[in-house]
């Protein structure tokens, strides 16, 4: 990358502010918080760009990130997403950064001058979820002024897809960016080596995740008379804690169903596991599948959404919703050391496509082009 040059003629760099709250609260645990989290570390390496995050005073940043302190009174619901609305509007006024990023789902009240705006996905769009209404009505009021940022970074082509469907963004505007896989998610020595046996979800509960089918997929896993557990990684959300109790209950086998909630030795669990099932109905991304497939363990996913993209030919794709298909794909994997040790070279390859370099040096080049228009 070239550096921006100013009408003196001398270097500039170019100012990047960027809402880094998603780094607190509970959505520090979120994939949105984890793209913050890297796409921060990543861009301080570029001397042409001066990176500024807008982030409360207890968010830890990267080196070389500067600070804009911010203060809010309310982290969750409504009302916090309207105190974050109008005081984000003032501080990115006050700031007057050359590029304003936002990461954050909720697009900016009123234009903040040049813009880049990040596109997760549409869920709240296309899901029948009776808890999504409220998010479904707040992003039928900000979704279209998506379509009004000079460019947006979509994290797949079926984002991308959707965001031009559904939100009327020209295509001009969108660019790819993949998401990448932090440096801890690598493969274990000499395979998984666990007594007993076992498989992984990792996801936030919620019911697009399709945990009961995971349960299912389980018991047949139990009544081919092999040994693997199911360890069940991820919060749930107070919201969703009744859905969740109520599906563990149906559950055929919960005795072999184990529930860990957020871990901090995540990378060490994907090692350890025979393989990774996701039975996720939408993923505008899928950071489970990258850090699987990194840590060497196969993949095996419905096949929809983002999901094609990003597993590619690194796992096993089955019919959306078909739990037999997904059963039968799953068992020779368990079965067959020579099958899980080929799948696993294929994860491999496939994760080496999603590199945090990678997705920085795209970034920063999006803000460079906008930057000089």
């Amino acid at each position: 990358m070239t550096n921006h040059r100013s009408r003196s003629g001398t270097a500039s760099r170019i100012s990047v502010l960027l809402d880094a709250s998603q780094l607190t609260g509970q959505s520090a645990f979120s994939g949105i918080g984890t793209y913050v989290r890297n796409l921060l570390d990543g861009l301080v390496r570029y001397s042409q760009l001066e990176v500024r995050a807008l982030a409360t005073p207890d968010a830890q940043l990267p080196v070389g990130v500067i600070q804009v302190p911010t203060r809010r009174w309310y982290r969750q619901g409504r009302i916090g997403v309207c105190e974050n609305e109008v005081k984000r509007t003032l501080e990115v006024r006050l700031n007057r950064p050359r590029v304003f990023h936002n990461p954050n789902p909720h697009a900016p009240l009123l234009p903040p001058g040049r813009w880049v705006q990040t596109l997760h996905d549409v869920i709240p769009l296309v899901s029948n979820d009776p808890i999504m209404e409220p998010l479904r009505r707040r992003f039928e009021r900000f979704g279209p002024r998506y379509a009004s940022a000079d460019a947006v970074i979509a994290i797949s082509h079926h984002a991308a897809s959707e965001g031009m469907r559904l939100l009327g963004i020209p295509s001009g505007k969108i660019r790819v960016i993949y998401h990448g896989v932090p440096p801890e998610f690598v493969p274990a020595s000499d395979g998984p080596q666990s007594d007993p046996p076992y498989v992984t979800v990792v996801s936030e509960y919620s019911s697009r995740k399709g945990f009961f089918e995971a349960f299912e997929v389980i018991a047949e896993v139990a009544e081919a008379h092999l040994p693997h557990r199911l360890k069940v990684i991820g919060r749930v959300p107070s919201w969703e804690q009744s859905n969740f109790a109520a599906d563990l209950a149906r559950a055929r086998r919960p005795d072999r169903i184990d529930v860990l909630g957020f871990v901090n030795n995540l990378p060490a669990i994907y090692r350890g596991a025979t393989a990774h099932l996701i039975t996720s109905h939408y993923e505008g991304f899928g950071f489970p599948a990258i850090e699987a497939m990194a840590s060497g363990t196969p993949v095996v996913a419905y096949r929809n959404t983002a999901l094609p993209e990003v597993v590619g030919t690194g796992g096993v794709l089955v019919p959306d919703g078909d739990v037999p298909a997904f059963t039968r794909a799953l068992l020779p994997i368990l079965r067959v050391r020579g099958l899980r040790e080929e799948l696993s070279r294929a994860a491999l390859q496939q994760a080496a496509n999603f590199t945090w370099e990678e997705s920085a040096r795209a970034h920063a080049e999006v803000f460079r082009e906008v930057a000089l228009r």
